[in-house]
């Protein structure tokens, strides 16, 4: 592949299977496993609750609805989507709104970075995989509080599964691609779940029937321990215990005010594990369950760097007095953080609350 500097040239020169069908499960697991290893490299401390959107229909949808909720809430958000309409940059959006210029400034750092550590790995890379890739570099540099991927195709075997998602979210399950993803709906939900990684501990389901599938498969790929942390939680189920009745309809309104539901619930339950997990829980913003990065201060784009740059720690002489002084320093801060903590999320809870399907459109291509 020649060398380029733009990132529309090299995308042209990239292997297209959204364009060409081609796809090869085999190339992509043996590359996989590599980008496996460049991403604990590069991204070594993950930041931001990162939410993996999988399914065979709805991802669009309810990746859309999951932003705009919390950007409704104060929270500075990134959604990576696929397949675009008009142009590349449609796919990488921060704050609803995508920047030729972010994701130019994005390509080069992700370009140095790889040509650094395996150019020949770096020349292989697909056009979705590049963009995927491109996608989590511009989130984490940016140290977005709340990422949103969604799946291009399966999960298993998907690009995306390279953020190390905290959250997965599987959408309704149906016959496609069958010689890719497997011939019977079970097999296809594993497949689907198959994106989650080290750090994926809380699991949305829209259908209940796969829950006892989903257990079954994260108890055999996990240790005991990890096992325990393990959220497993599904819609009609939460229909059912809360005596709503779900909206079957084959309208795409009632389509959409069904993802619109489903995403809803799920923010609101991040909100409510937030508020009551235990600090032990909530000892990083990477993780395991990223739920610390909904207490972070959600702020617009353009203030993250000063609100999440490196902090610097005060040093001083090495007296009681001193010490003391910081430390009773230190409480204060931590309790009135702890309270500003409380407030925003209470604001979300308040968005949510008055946020109704009526206020949110889906963009063309994105059901």
């Amino acid at each position: 592949m020649p060398f380029t500097m733009n990132l529309t040239e090299d995308l042209e020169n990239r292997i297209n299977p959204e364009k060409n069908r081609n796809f090869a499960p085999q190339e992509f697991s043996k590359r996989l496993l590599k980008l496996r290893k460049f991403a604990e490299f590069h991204w070594s401390a993950w930041n931001g609750i990162r939410i993996s959107v999988v399914g065979t229909n709805g991802k669009g949808s309810v990746s859309h609805y999951l932003s705009e909720l919390f950007r409704a809430g104060g929270y500075c958000t990134g959604v990576y989507s696929s397949p675009h309409l008009q142009h590349y940059s449609e796919r990488i959006r921060i704050d609803g709104k995508n920047e030729q210029s972010t994701l130019e400034d994005g390509y080069d750092s992700l370009r140095q970075t790889f040509l650094d550590y395996d150019s020949t790995l770096w020349a292989d890379l697909s056009y979705f995989e590049l963009l995927s890739l491109l996608s989590m570099e511009i989130f984490q540099k940016k140290r977005i509080p709340v990422q949103i991927y969604e799946a291009g195709l399966g999960g298993r075997l998907d690009a995306t599964s390279l953020c190390n998602p905290n959250v997965v979210v599987i959408t309704r399950i149906a016959l496609d691609h069958m010689a890719l993803l497997g011939k019977t709906r079970s097999a296809i939900f594993a497949e689907k779940l198959g994106i989650s990684g080290p750090d994926s501990r809380i699991f949305y389901l829209m259908e209940s029937r796969y829950e006892p599938l989903a257990r079954r498969i994260l108890n055999e790929l996990r240790p005991p321990e990890a096992t325990d942390q393990n959220r497993i939680l599904s819609f009609d189920s939460h229909l059912t215990e809360s005596h709503s009745m779900p909206r079957h309809s084959e309208s795409p309104s009632g389509y959409l005010n069904q993802n619109f539901q489903f995403a809803k619930w799920i923010v609101s339950d991040l909100v409510d594990a937030a508020l009551t997990a235990r600090p032990q829980n909530l000892d990083s913003a990477s993780g395991p369950s990223g739920l610390q990065s909904l207490l972070q201060s959600p702020v617009a784009e353009n203030d993250t760097e000063e609100l999440y740059g490196a902090s610097t720690a005060i040093v001083g002489p090495d007296n009681s007095e001193t010490n003391s002084e910081t430390n009773s320093e230190t409480n204060s801060e931590t309790n009135s953080e702890t309270n500003s903590n409380q407030k925003r999320l209470a604001k979300l809870m308040q968005s949510l609350d008055s946020t109704e399907f009526q206020d949110l459109q889906v963009p063309a291509g994105r059901m």
